[in-house]
Formats: structure tokens, C-alpha cells, sequence
């Protein structure tokens, strides 16, 4: 998808990262807000994701 996505994949990758950090090592790593935060990210990601299979492969798309 190109540069335009790049700082959400290194914000998405961060995220990763504290889930893995509080999965092995402690807990209450993440805050309530910032899953809450995430959350409206990855739904608007998703969405970002779903324009651009259309615009570039619609025939991954099925129903759109």
C-alpha cells in the first residue's frame, strides 16, 4: 500500500510489540484507553485496507 500507510504500520507495530512485552514478561503493560485507542485504529486500518482491494484487486472484494 506504499508510504501512505507507513506511520500506522510502525504505530500498529508498537503496539504489537507492548502486547508481547505484557503476554511474556508483565502485566498491566496496556492501558484500558490505549486498547480502546487501538481498536478505533485497526477498525479504521481495515477500512483503509478494504478502499484500496477495491481499487487495486476488486476481484479480492467479493460483496462490495
Amino acid at each position: 500500500m506504499g508510504p501512505s500507510v507507513a506511520s500506522l504500520a510502525r504505530y500498529l507495530d508498537s503496539c504489537r510489540q507492548r502486547r508481547n512485552q505484557g503476554d511474556y514478561e508483565r502485566i498491566d503493560v496496556v492501558f484500558d484507553s490505549e486498547a480502546a485507542e487501538l481498536l478505533v485504529e485497526a477498525r479504521a486500518f481495515r477500512e483503509t485496507v478494504l478502499d484500496w482491494l477495491a481499487r487495486e484487486h476488486p476481484e479480492l472484494v467479493p460483496g462490495r
